[in-house]
């Protein structure tokens, strides 16, 4: 089976495959009709769509995906699952797990002029290698408040002051921060919903 690229939301996001991603036969449950992905570390490798109406929300959204890390990100090290994020003034937002001195966070950062950012994080167990888990967050525009979530239990909220986003001209990324220094993530992804 061939990746699967395709958005089924209706609103014609087709993913392009930047670098060779490759199918993995790891899936986060049985009965998954879809393939997994597999990112390797330095290679560069992440998904995209470009921009679109539906992908320039500037107000309340959830992202979530099914990982498998390979790896771990090292101390003071932020790995991108899903973002509209290049530095400079293309700045919306940045889902991703990250290292701190030893305690794993997954972390949300959200821009309301492209430019400057606020960061809501949550710490979370250290999460194992080999493992799928199921990573989520919501952000609720009128109160800055994120919310995260591992295996759909809350991990608890964080409330910043940003109560809109910044409509970059970026399209979306999965599986990296942003292309420039890029901040990919070495794992197998699977099912991510916008």
């Amino acid at each position: 089976m061939a990746l699967v690229l395709t958005d089924f939301s209706g609103n014609s996001n087709t993913l392009t495959n930047n670098a060779g991603i490759t199918e993995s036969v790891s899936l986060p449950f049985s009965t998954n009709n879809l393939s997994s992905a597999d990112l390797e570390s330095g290679s560069n490798q992440y998904f995209s769509a470009s921009d679109s109406a539906s992908l320039s929300f500037t107000g309340d959204f959830s992202l979530e995906l099914w990982v498998n890390l390979e790896s771990l990100p090292a101390d003071g090290s932020f790995w991108g699952y899903v973002s509209r994020w290049q530095v400079g003034t293309n700045k919306t937002f940045s889902f991703k797990i990250g290292n701190t001195a030893g305690t794993y966070s997954l972390r949300l950062e959200v821009s309301a002029d492209g430019s400057t950012s606020e960061v809501l994080s949550k710490n979370i167990t250290t999460p194992s290698l080999s493992t799928w888990y199921h990573h989520a967050v919501t952000w609720t525009a009128s109160t800055s408040t994120a919310e995260f979530y591992v295996g759909g239990s809350s991990q608890g909220t964080s409330v910043g002051a940003i109560t809109s986003l910044f409509d970059t001209t970026i399209g979306m990324r999965i599986g990296v921060e942003e292309t420039t220094g890029f901040f990919g993530v070495e794992s197998v992804l699977n099912s991510t919903t916008i």
